[in-house]
């Protein structure tokens, strides 16, 4: 902290935290405090070994796990190094430490709700994947409680099964990121310096540019994409 004089009054230059700087700049942008302001970036992972390993945890249980499950277990775990895409300006801190809310987005009768999965990083993907399940079921029904649509700043969002590869996620408040996947389909990609055929898909991460900045959020992505190309990490 300095102290300099500003018309015969001491004035106070202190040194703002990653988090006040983003409250500051957002005090300068339109439509503060009512939208976020949208950045989005976009990556393409090979999932390879997630469908492998889909492959291989039917084999031991005969339940199908969707590709969302490990994604958003994906999700969970990077935001533990990345805690600042999992945050609120209005409750001005991010979550330091325990368990991580991700939200999924599913599309009801109704239109689309977003319920949170509670402590989703503590759970394995089958937990995740029975877990989603129910939530979703629960929502084609009506049967969401105010608990099931809180604590979630993060949410995911899955148009694979509408064929799209590729889309740019709105981020529905009270989320401040949301990352979007489309569908999961053979396509060129470099291996080792050889281009091959594998099964790959898009990540697009959506986030609100008065929280985090474009290289934190490229940081995030790029661990998300590390996790599924080597799922083995997600346990």
């Amino acid at each position: 902290m300095v102290a300099r004089k500003t018309g015969g009054q001491a004035a106070r230059r202190i040194k703002l935290s990653d988090r006040r700087k983003a409250k500051a700049t957002a005090k300068r942008l339109p439509y503060t405090g009512h939208a976020a302001v949208p950045a989005i970036i976009t990556m393409q992972a090979i999932m390879k070994e997630v469908m492998h390993r889909r492959q291989t945890l039917y084999v031991l249980t005969g339940e199908e796990t969707p590709v969302s499950a490990y994604i958003v277990k994906a999700a969970a775990k990077a935001l533990e190094d990345h805690r600042i895409l999992d945050a609120s300006l209005k409750a001005d801190r991010a979550p330091e430490q325990g368990g991580t809310n991700v939200a999924v987005a599913i599309n009801t009768p109704d239109g689309l709700v977003v319920p949170a999965v509670s402590e989703t990083n503590r759970k394995s993907v089958l937990e995740l994947s029975r877990e989603i399940q129910q939530l979703t079921d629960r929502a084609m029904k009506g049967g969401l409680t105010v608990p099931d649509s809180a604590g979630g700043a993060f949410a995911v969002m899955n148009l694979g099964e509408y064929d799209i590869e590729l889309f740019s996620p709105a981020i529905r408040p009270p989320q401040r990121a949301i990352l979007g996947f489309g569908r999961t389909s053979d396509r060129p990609v470099a291996i080792r310096k050889e281009v091959r055929v594998a099964a790959a898909a898009t990540l697009s991460l959506a986030f609100d540019g008065r929280v985090v900045d474009v290289v934190r959020a490229a940081q995030f992505l790029q661990r998300v994409k590390d996790l599924l190309e080597d799922p083995s990490k997600l346990e």
